[in-house]
């Protein structure tokens, strides 16, 4: 178990932060912006900018963020900007004390506080189905149209940390052996599958299919690929026979793909115009004021929203930073790190052919915790571990103590 008074003031930081992030949306923004204010007071910022070349390319992109939102009076861009640069300094600055243990610290409590919220979801369900007396049909249509959010601020949201949480937790599931062990995360699996249901995104609910097929071949795990196969199978088949397809979300799949392809219509004849500069984040906003009369805010495809955002010079900017990563991630590929992170990463690519739900603080920094513990810092003096050094894959055992597996 980790000694939290064994812990510098640095990495209690890290951990409260992190754990703050699956407490209700503010909290997390707050606690990122205090995190903001201490890190630029303690002026070691510019010295982990200055030594990084990915880094300063990953500034020049932010600063290109502030300026086009300027140019097209895109207010809340450059409120989401000033966002973007909080959320990536607190991992400029706290790479180096992303340890192994701390993080695998991190996930635990996060795994226990997401079971509070999943449960809390689950519960709101089950009063709802057992005191309406409406019956199944009523049941289907009432959680249809009144999605569970949590405190992620919307269902959709809700649905991508319900993914995340759901690998991170399979993943325990495939390293521990001890039957006690395996079955508590296998009731957290099935607690959090639900909860992706109960928000009622399709898209987080598909993802998580191919997420978690991709968590189990990557580590090879044929037996657990084979229960998740059967379980989808089930699902499936549940909602086939009993007929209630009508009654579930599913009945609107053609209305919101109309309303997909407006939106991505409209985004497209944007980056026709503006392909080099894009708006500014949250940029289709700025430009529609309505599309199909209704508000939206982001083009509901990474690529799109991407390109409507920052255009081609902004995919220039941040290339040097994002293949630096990728590098250094790669340099671990082999070990079980590697296979999480791939997984979350076809989760958010399935997601974000229908929206961009990896770009909100609580989902992004989920994954970017993961992604930055592995990767390591970039500068060599901040480093704590090496990325040379992460060849032994460290794995929580049974009883909590971790060891190395080679």
């Amino acid at each position: 178990m980790l000694d939290i008074k064994k812990l510098s003031f640095e990495e209690k930081l890290v951990f409260i932060t992190s754990i703050s992030l699956m407490l209700p949306y503010y909290v997390g923004a707050t606690v990122l912006i205090l995190n903001f204010i201490y890190i630029v007071k303690s002026q070691k910022l510019d010295s982990l900018i200055v030594n990084s070349e990915e880094n300063k390319w990953l500034m020049g992109f932010i600063l290109y963020s502030f300026v086009v939102s300027i140019i097209f009076q895109n207010y809340l861009g450059l409120l989401a900007t000033f966002g973007i640069l909080v959320f990536f300094v607190f991992f400029i600055y706290n790479t180096r004390y992303l340890s192994q243990k701390l993080v695998e610290s991190i996930l635990t409590t996060m795994i226990l506080i997401s079971s509070v919220w999943f449960l809390n979801t689950i519960f709101k369900a089950a009063f709802v189905f057992f005191l309406s007396g409406e019956g199944i049909d009523g049941f289907l249509k009432f959680i249809s149209f009144n999605r569970a959010d949590s405190v992620f601020f919307n269902p959709n949201y809700y649905g991508m940390v319900g993914d995340f949480m759901f690998l991170i937790g399979l993943k325990r599931y495939i390293d521990n052996h001890e039957k006690r062990i395996k079955f508590l995360y296998g009731t957290y699996l099935v607690i959090a599958a639900m909860a992706v249901y109960l928000s009622g995104s399709r898209g987080a609910q598909i993802a998580l299919i191919f997420g978690a097929l991709a968590l189990s071949i990557n580590l090879k795990d044929y037996k657990t690929t084979n229960l998740l196969i059967l379980g989808i199978t089930v699902g499936l088949g549940l909602v086939i026979i009993t007929g209630n397809m009508a009654n579930t979300r599913l009945a609107t799949v053609t209305q919101d793909y109309g309303l997909r392809r407006s939106i991505w219509g409209s985004s497209i004849r944007f980056i026709n115009k503006h392909m080099l500069i894009g708006a500014g984040p949250l940029g289709i906003q700025a430009v529609y004021d309505l599309i199909r009369s209704r508000e939206v805010i982001h083009s509901h495809n990474i690529l799109l929203d991407f390109l409507v955002n920052y255009g081609l010079t902004g995919m220039v900017l941040i290339y040097p930073f994002a293949q630096a990563i990728i590098d250094r991630i790669n340099k671990i590929k082999n070990s079980e790190q590697f296979g999480l992170i791939f997984a979350l990463t076809v989760t958010i690519l399935i997601h974000g052919i229908v929206d961009v739900t990896i770009f909100w603080h609580q989902t992004a920094f989920i994954y970017f915790l993961l992604v930055f513990s592995a990767a390591g810092s970039p500068v060599a003096e901040f480093s704590t571990i090496k990325v040379s050094e992460l060849k032994p894959v460290v794995r929580a055992s049974a009883s909590g103590n971790f060891r190395n597996i080679g």
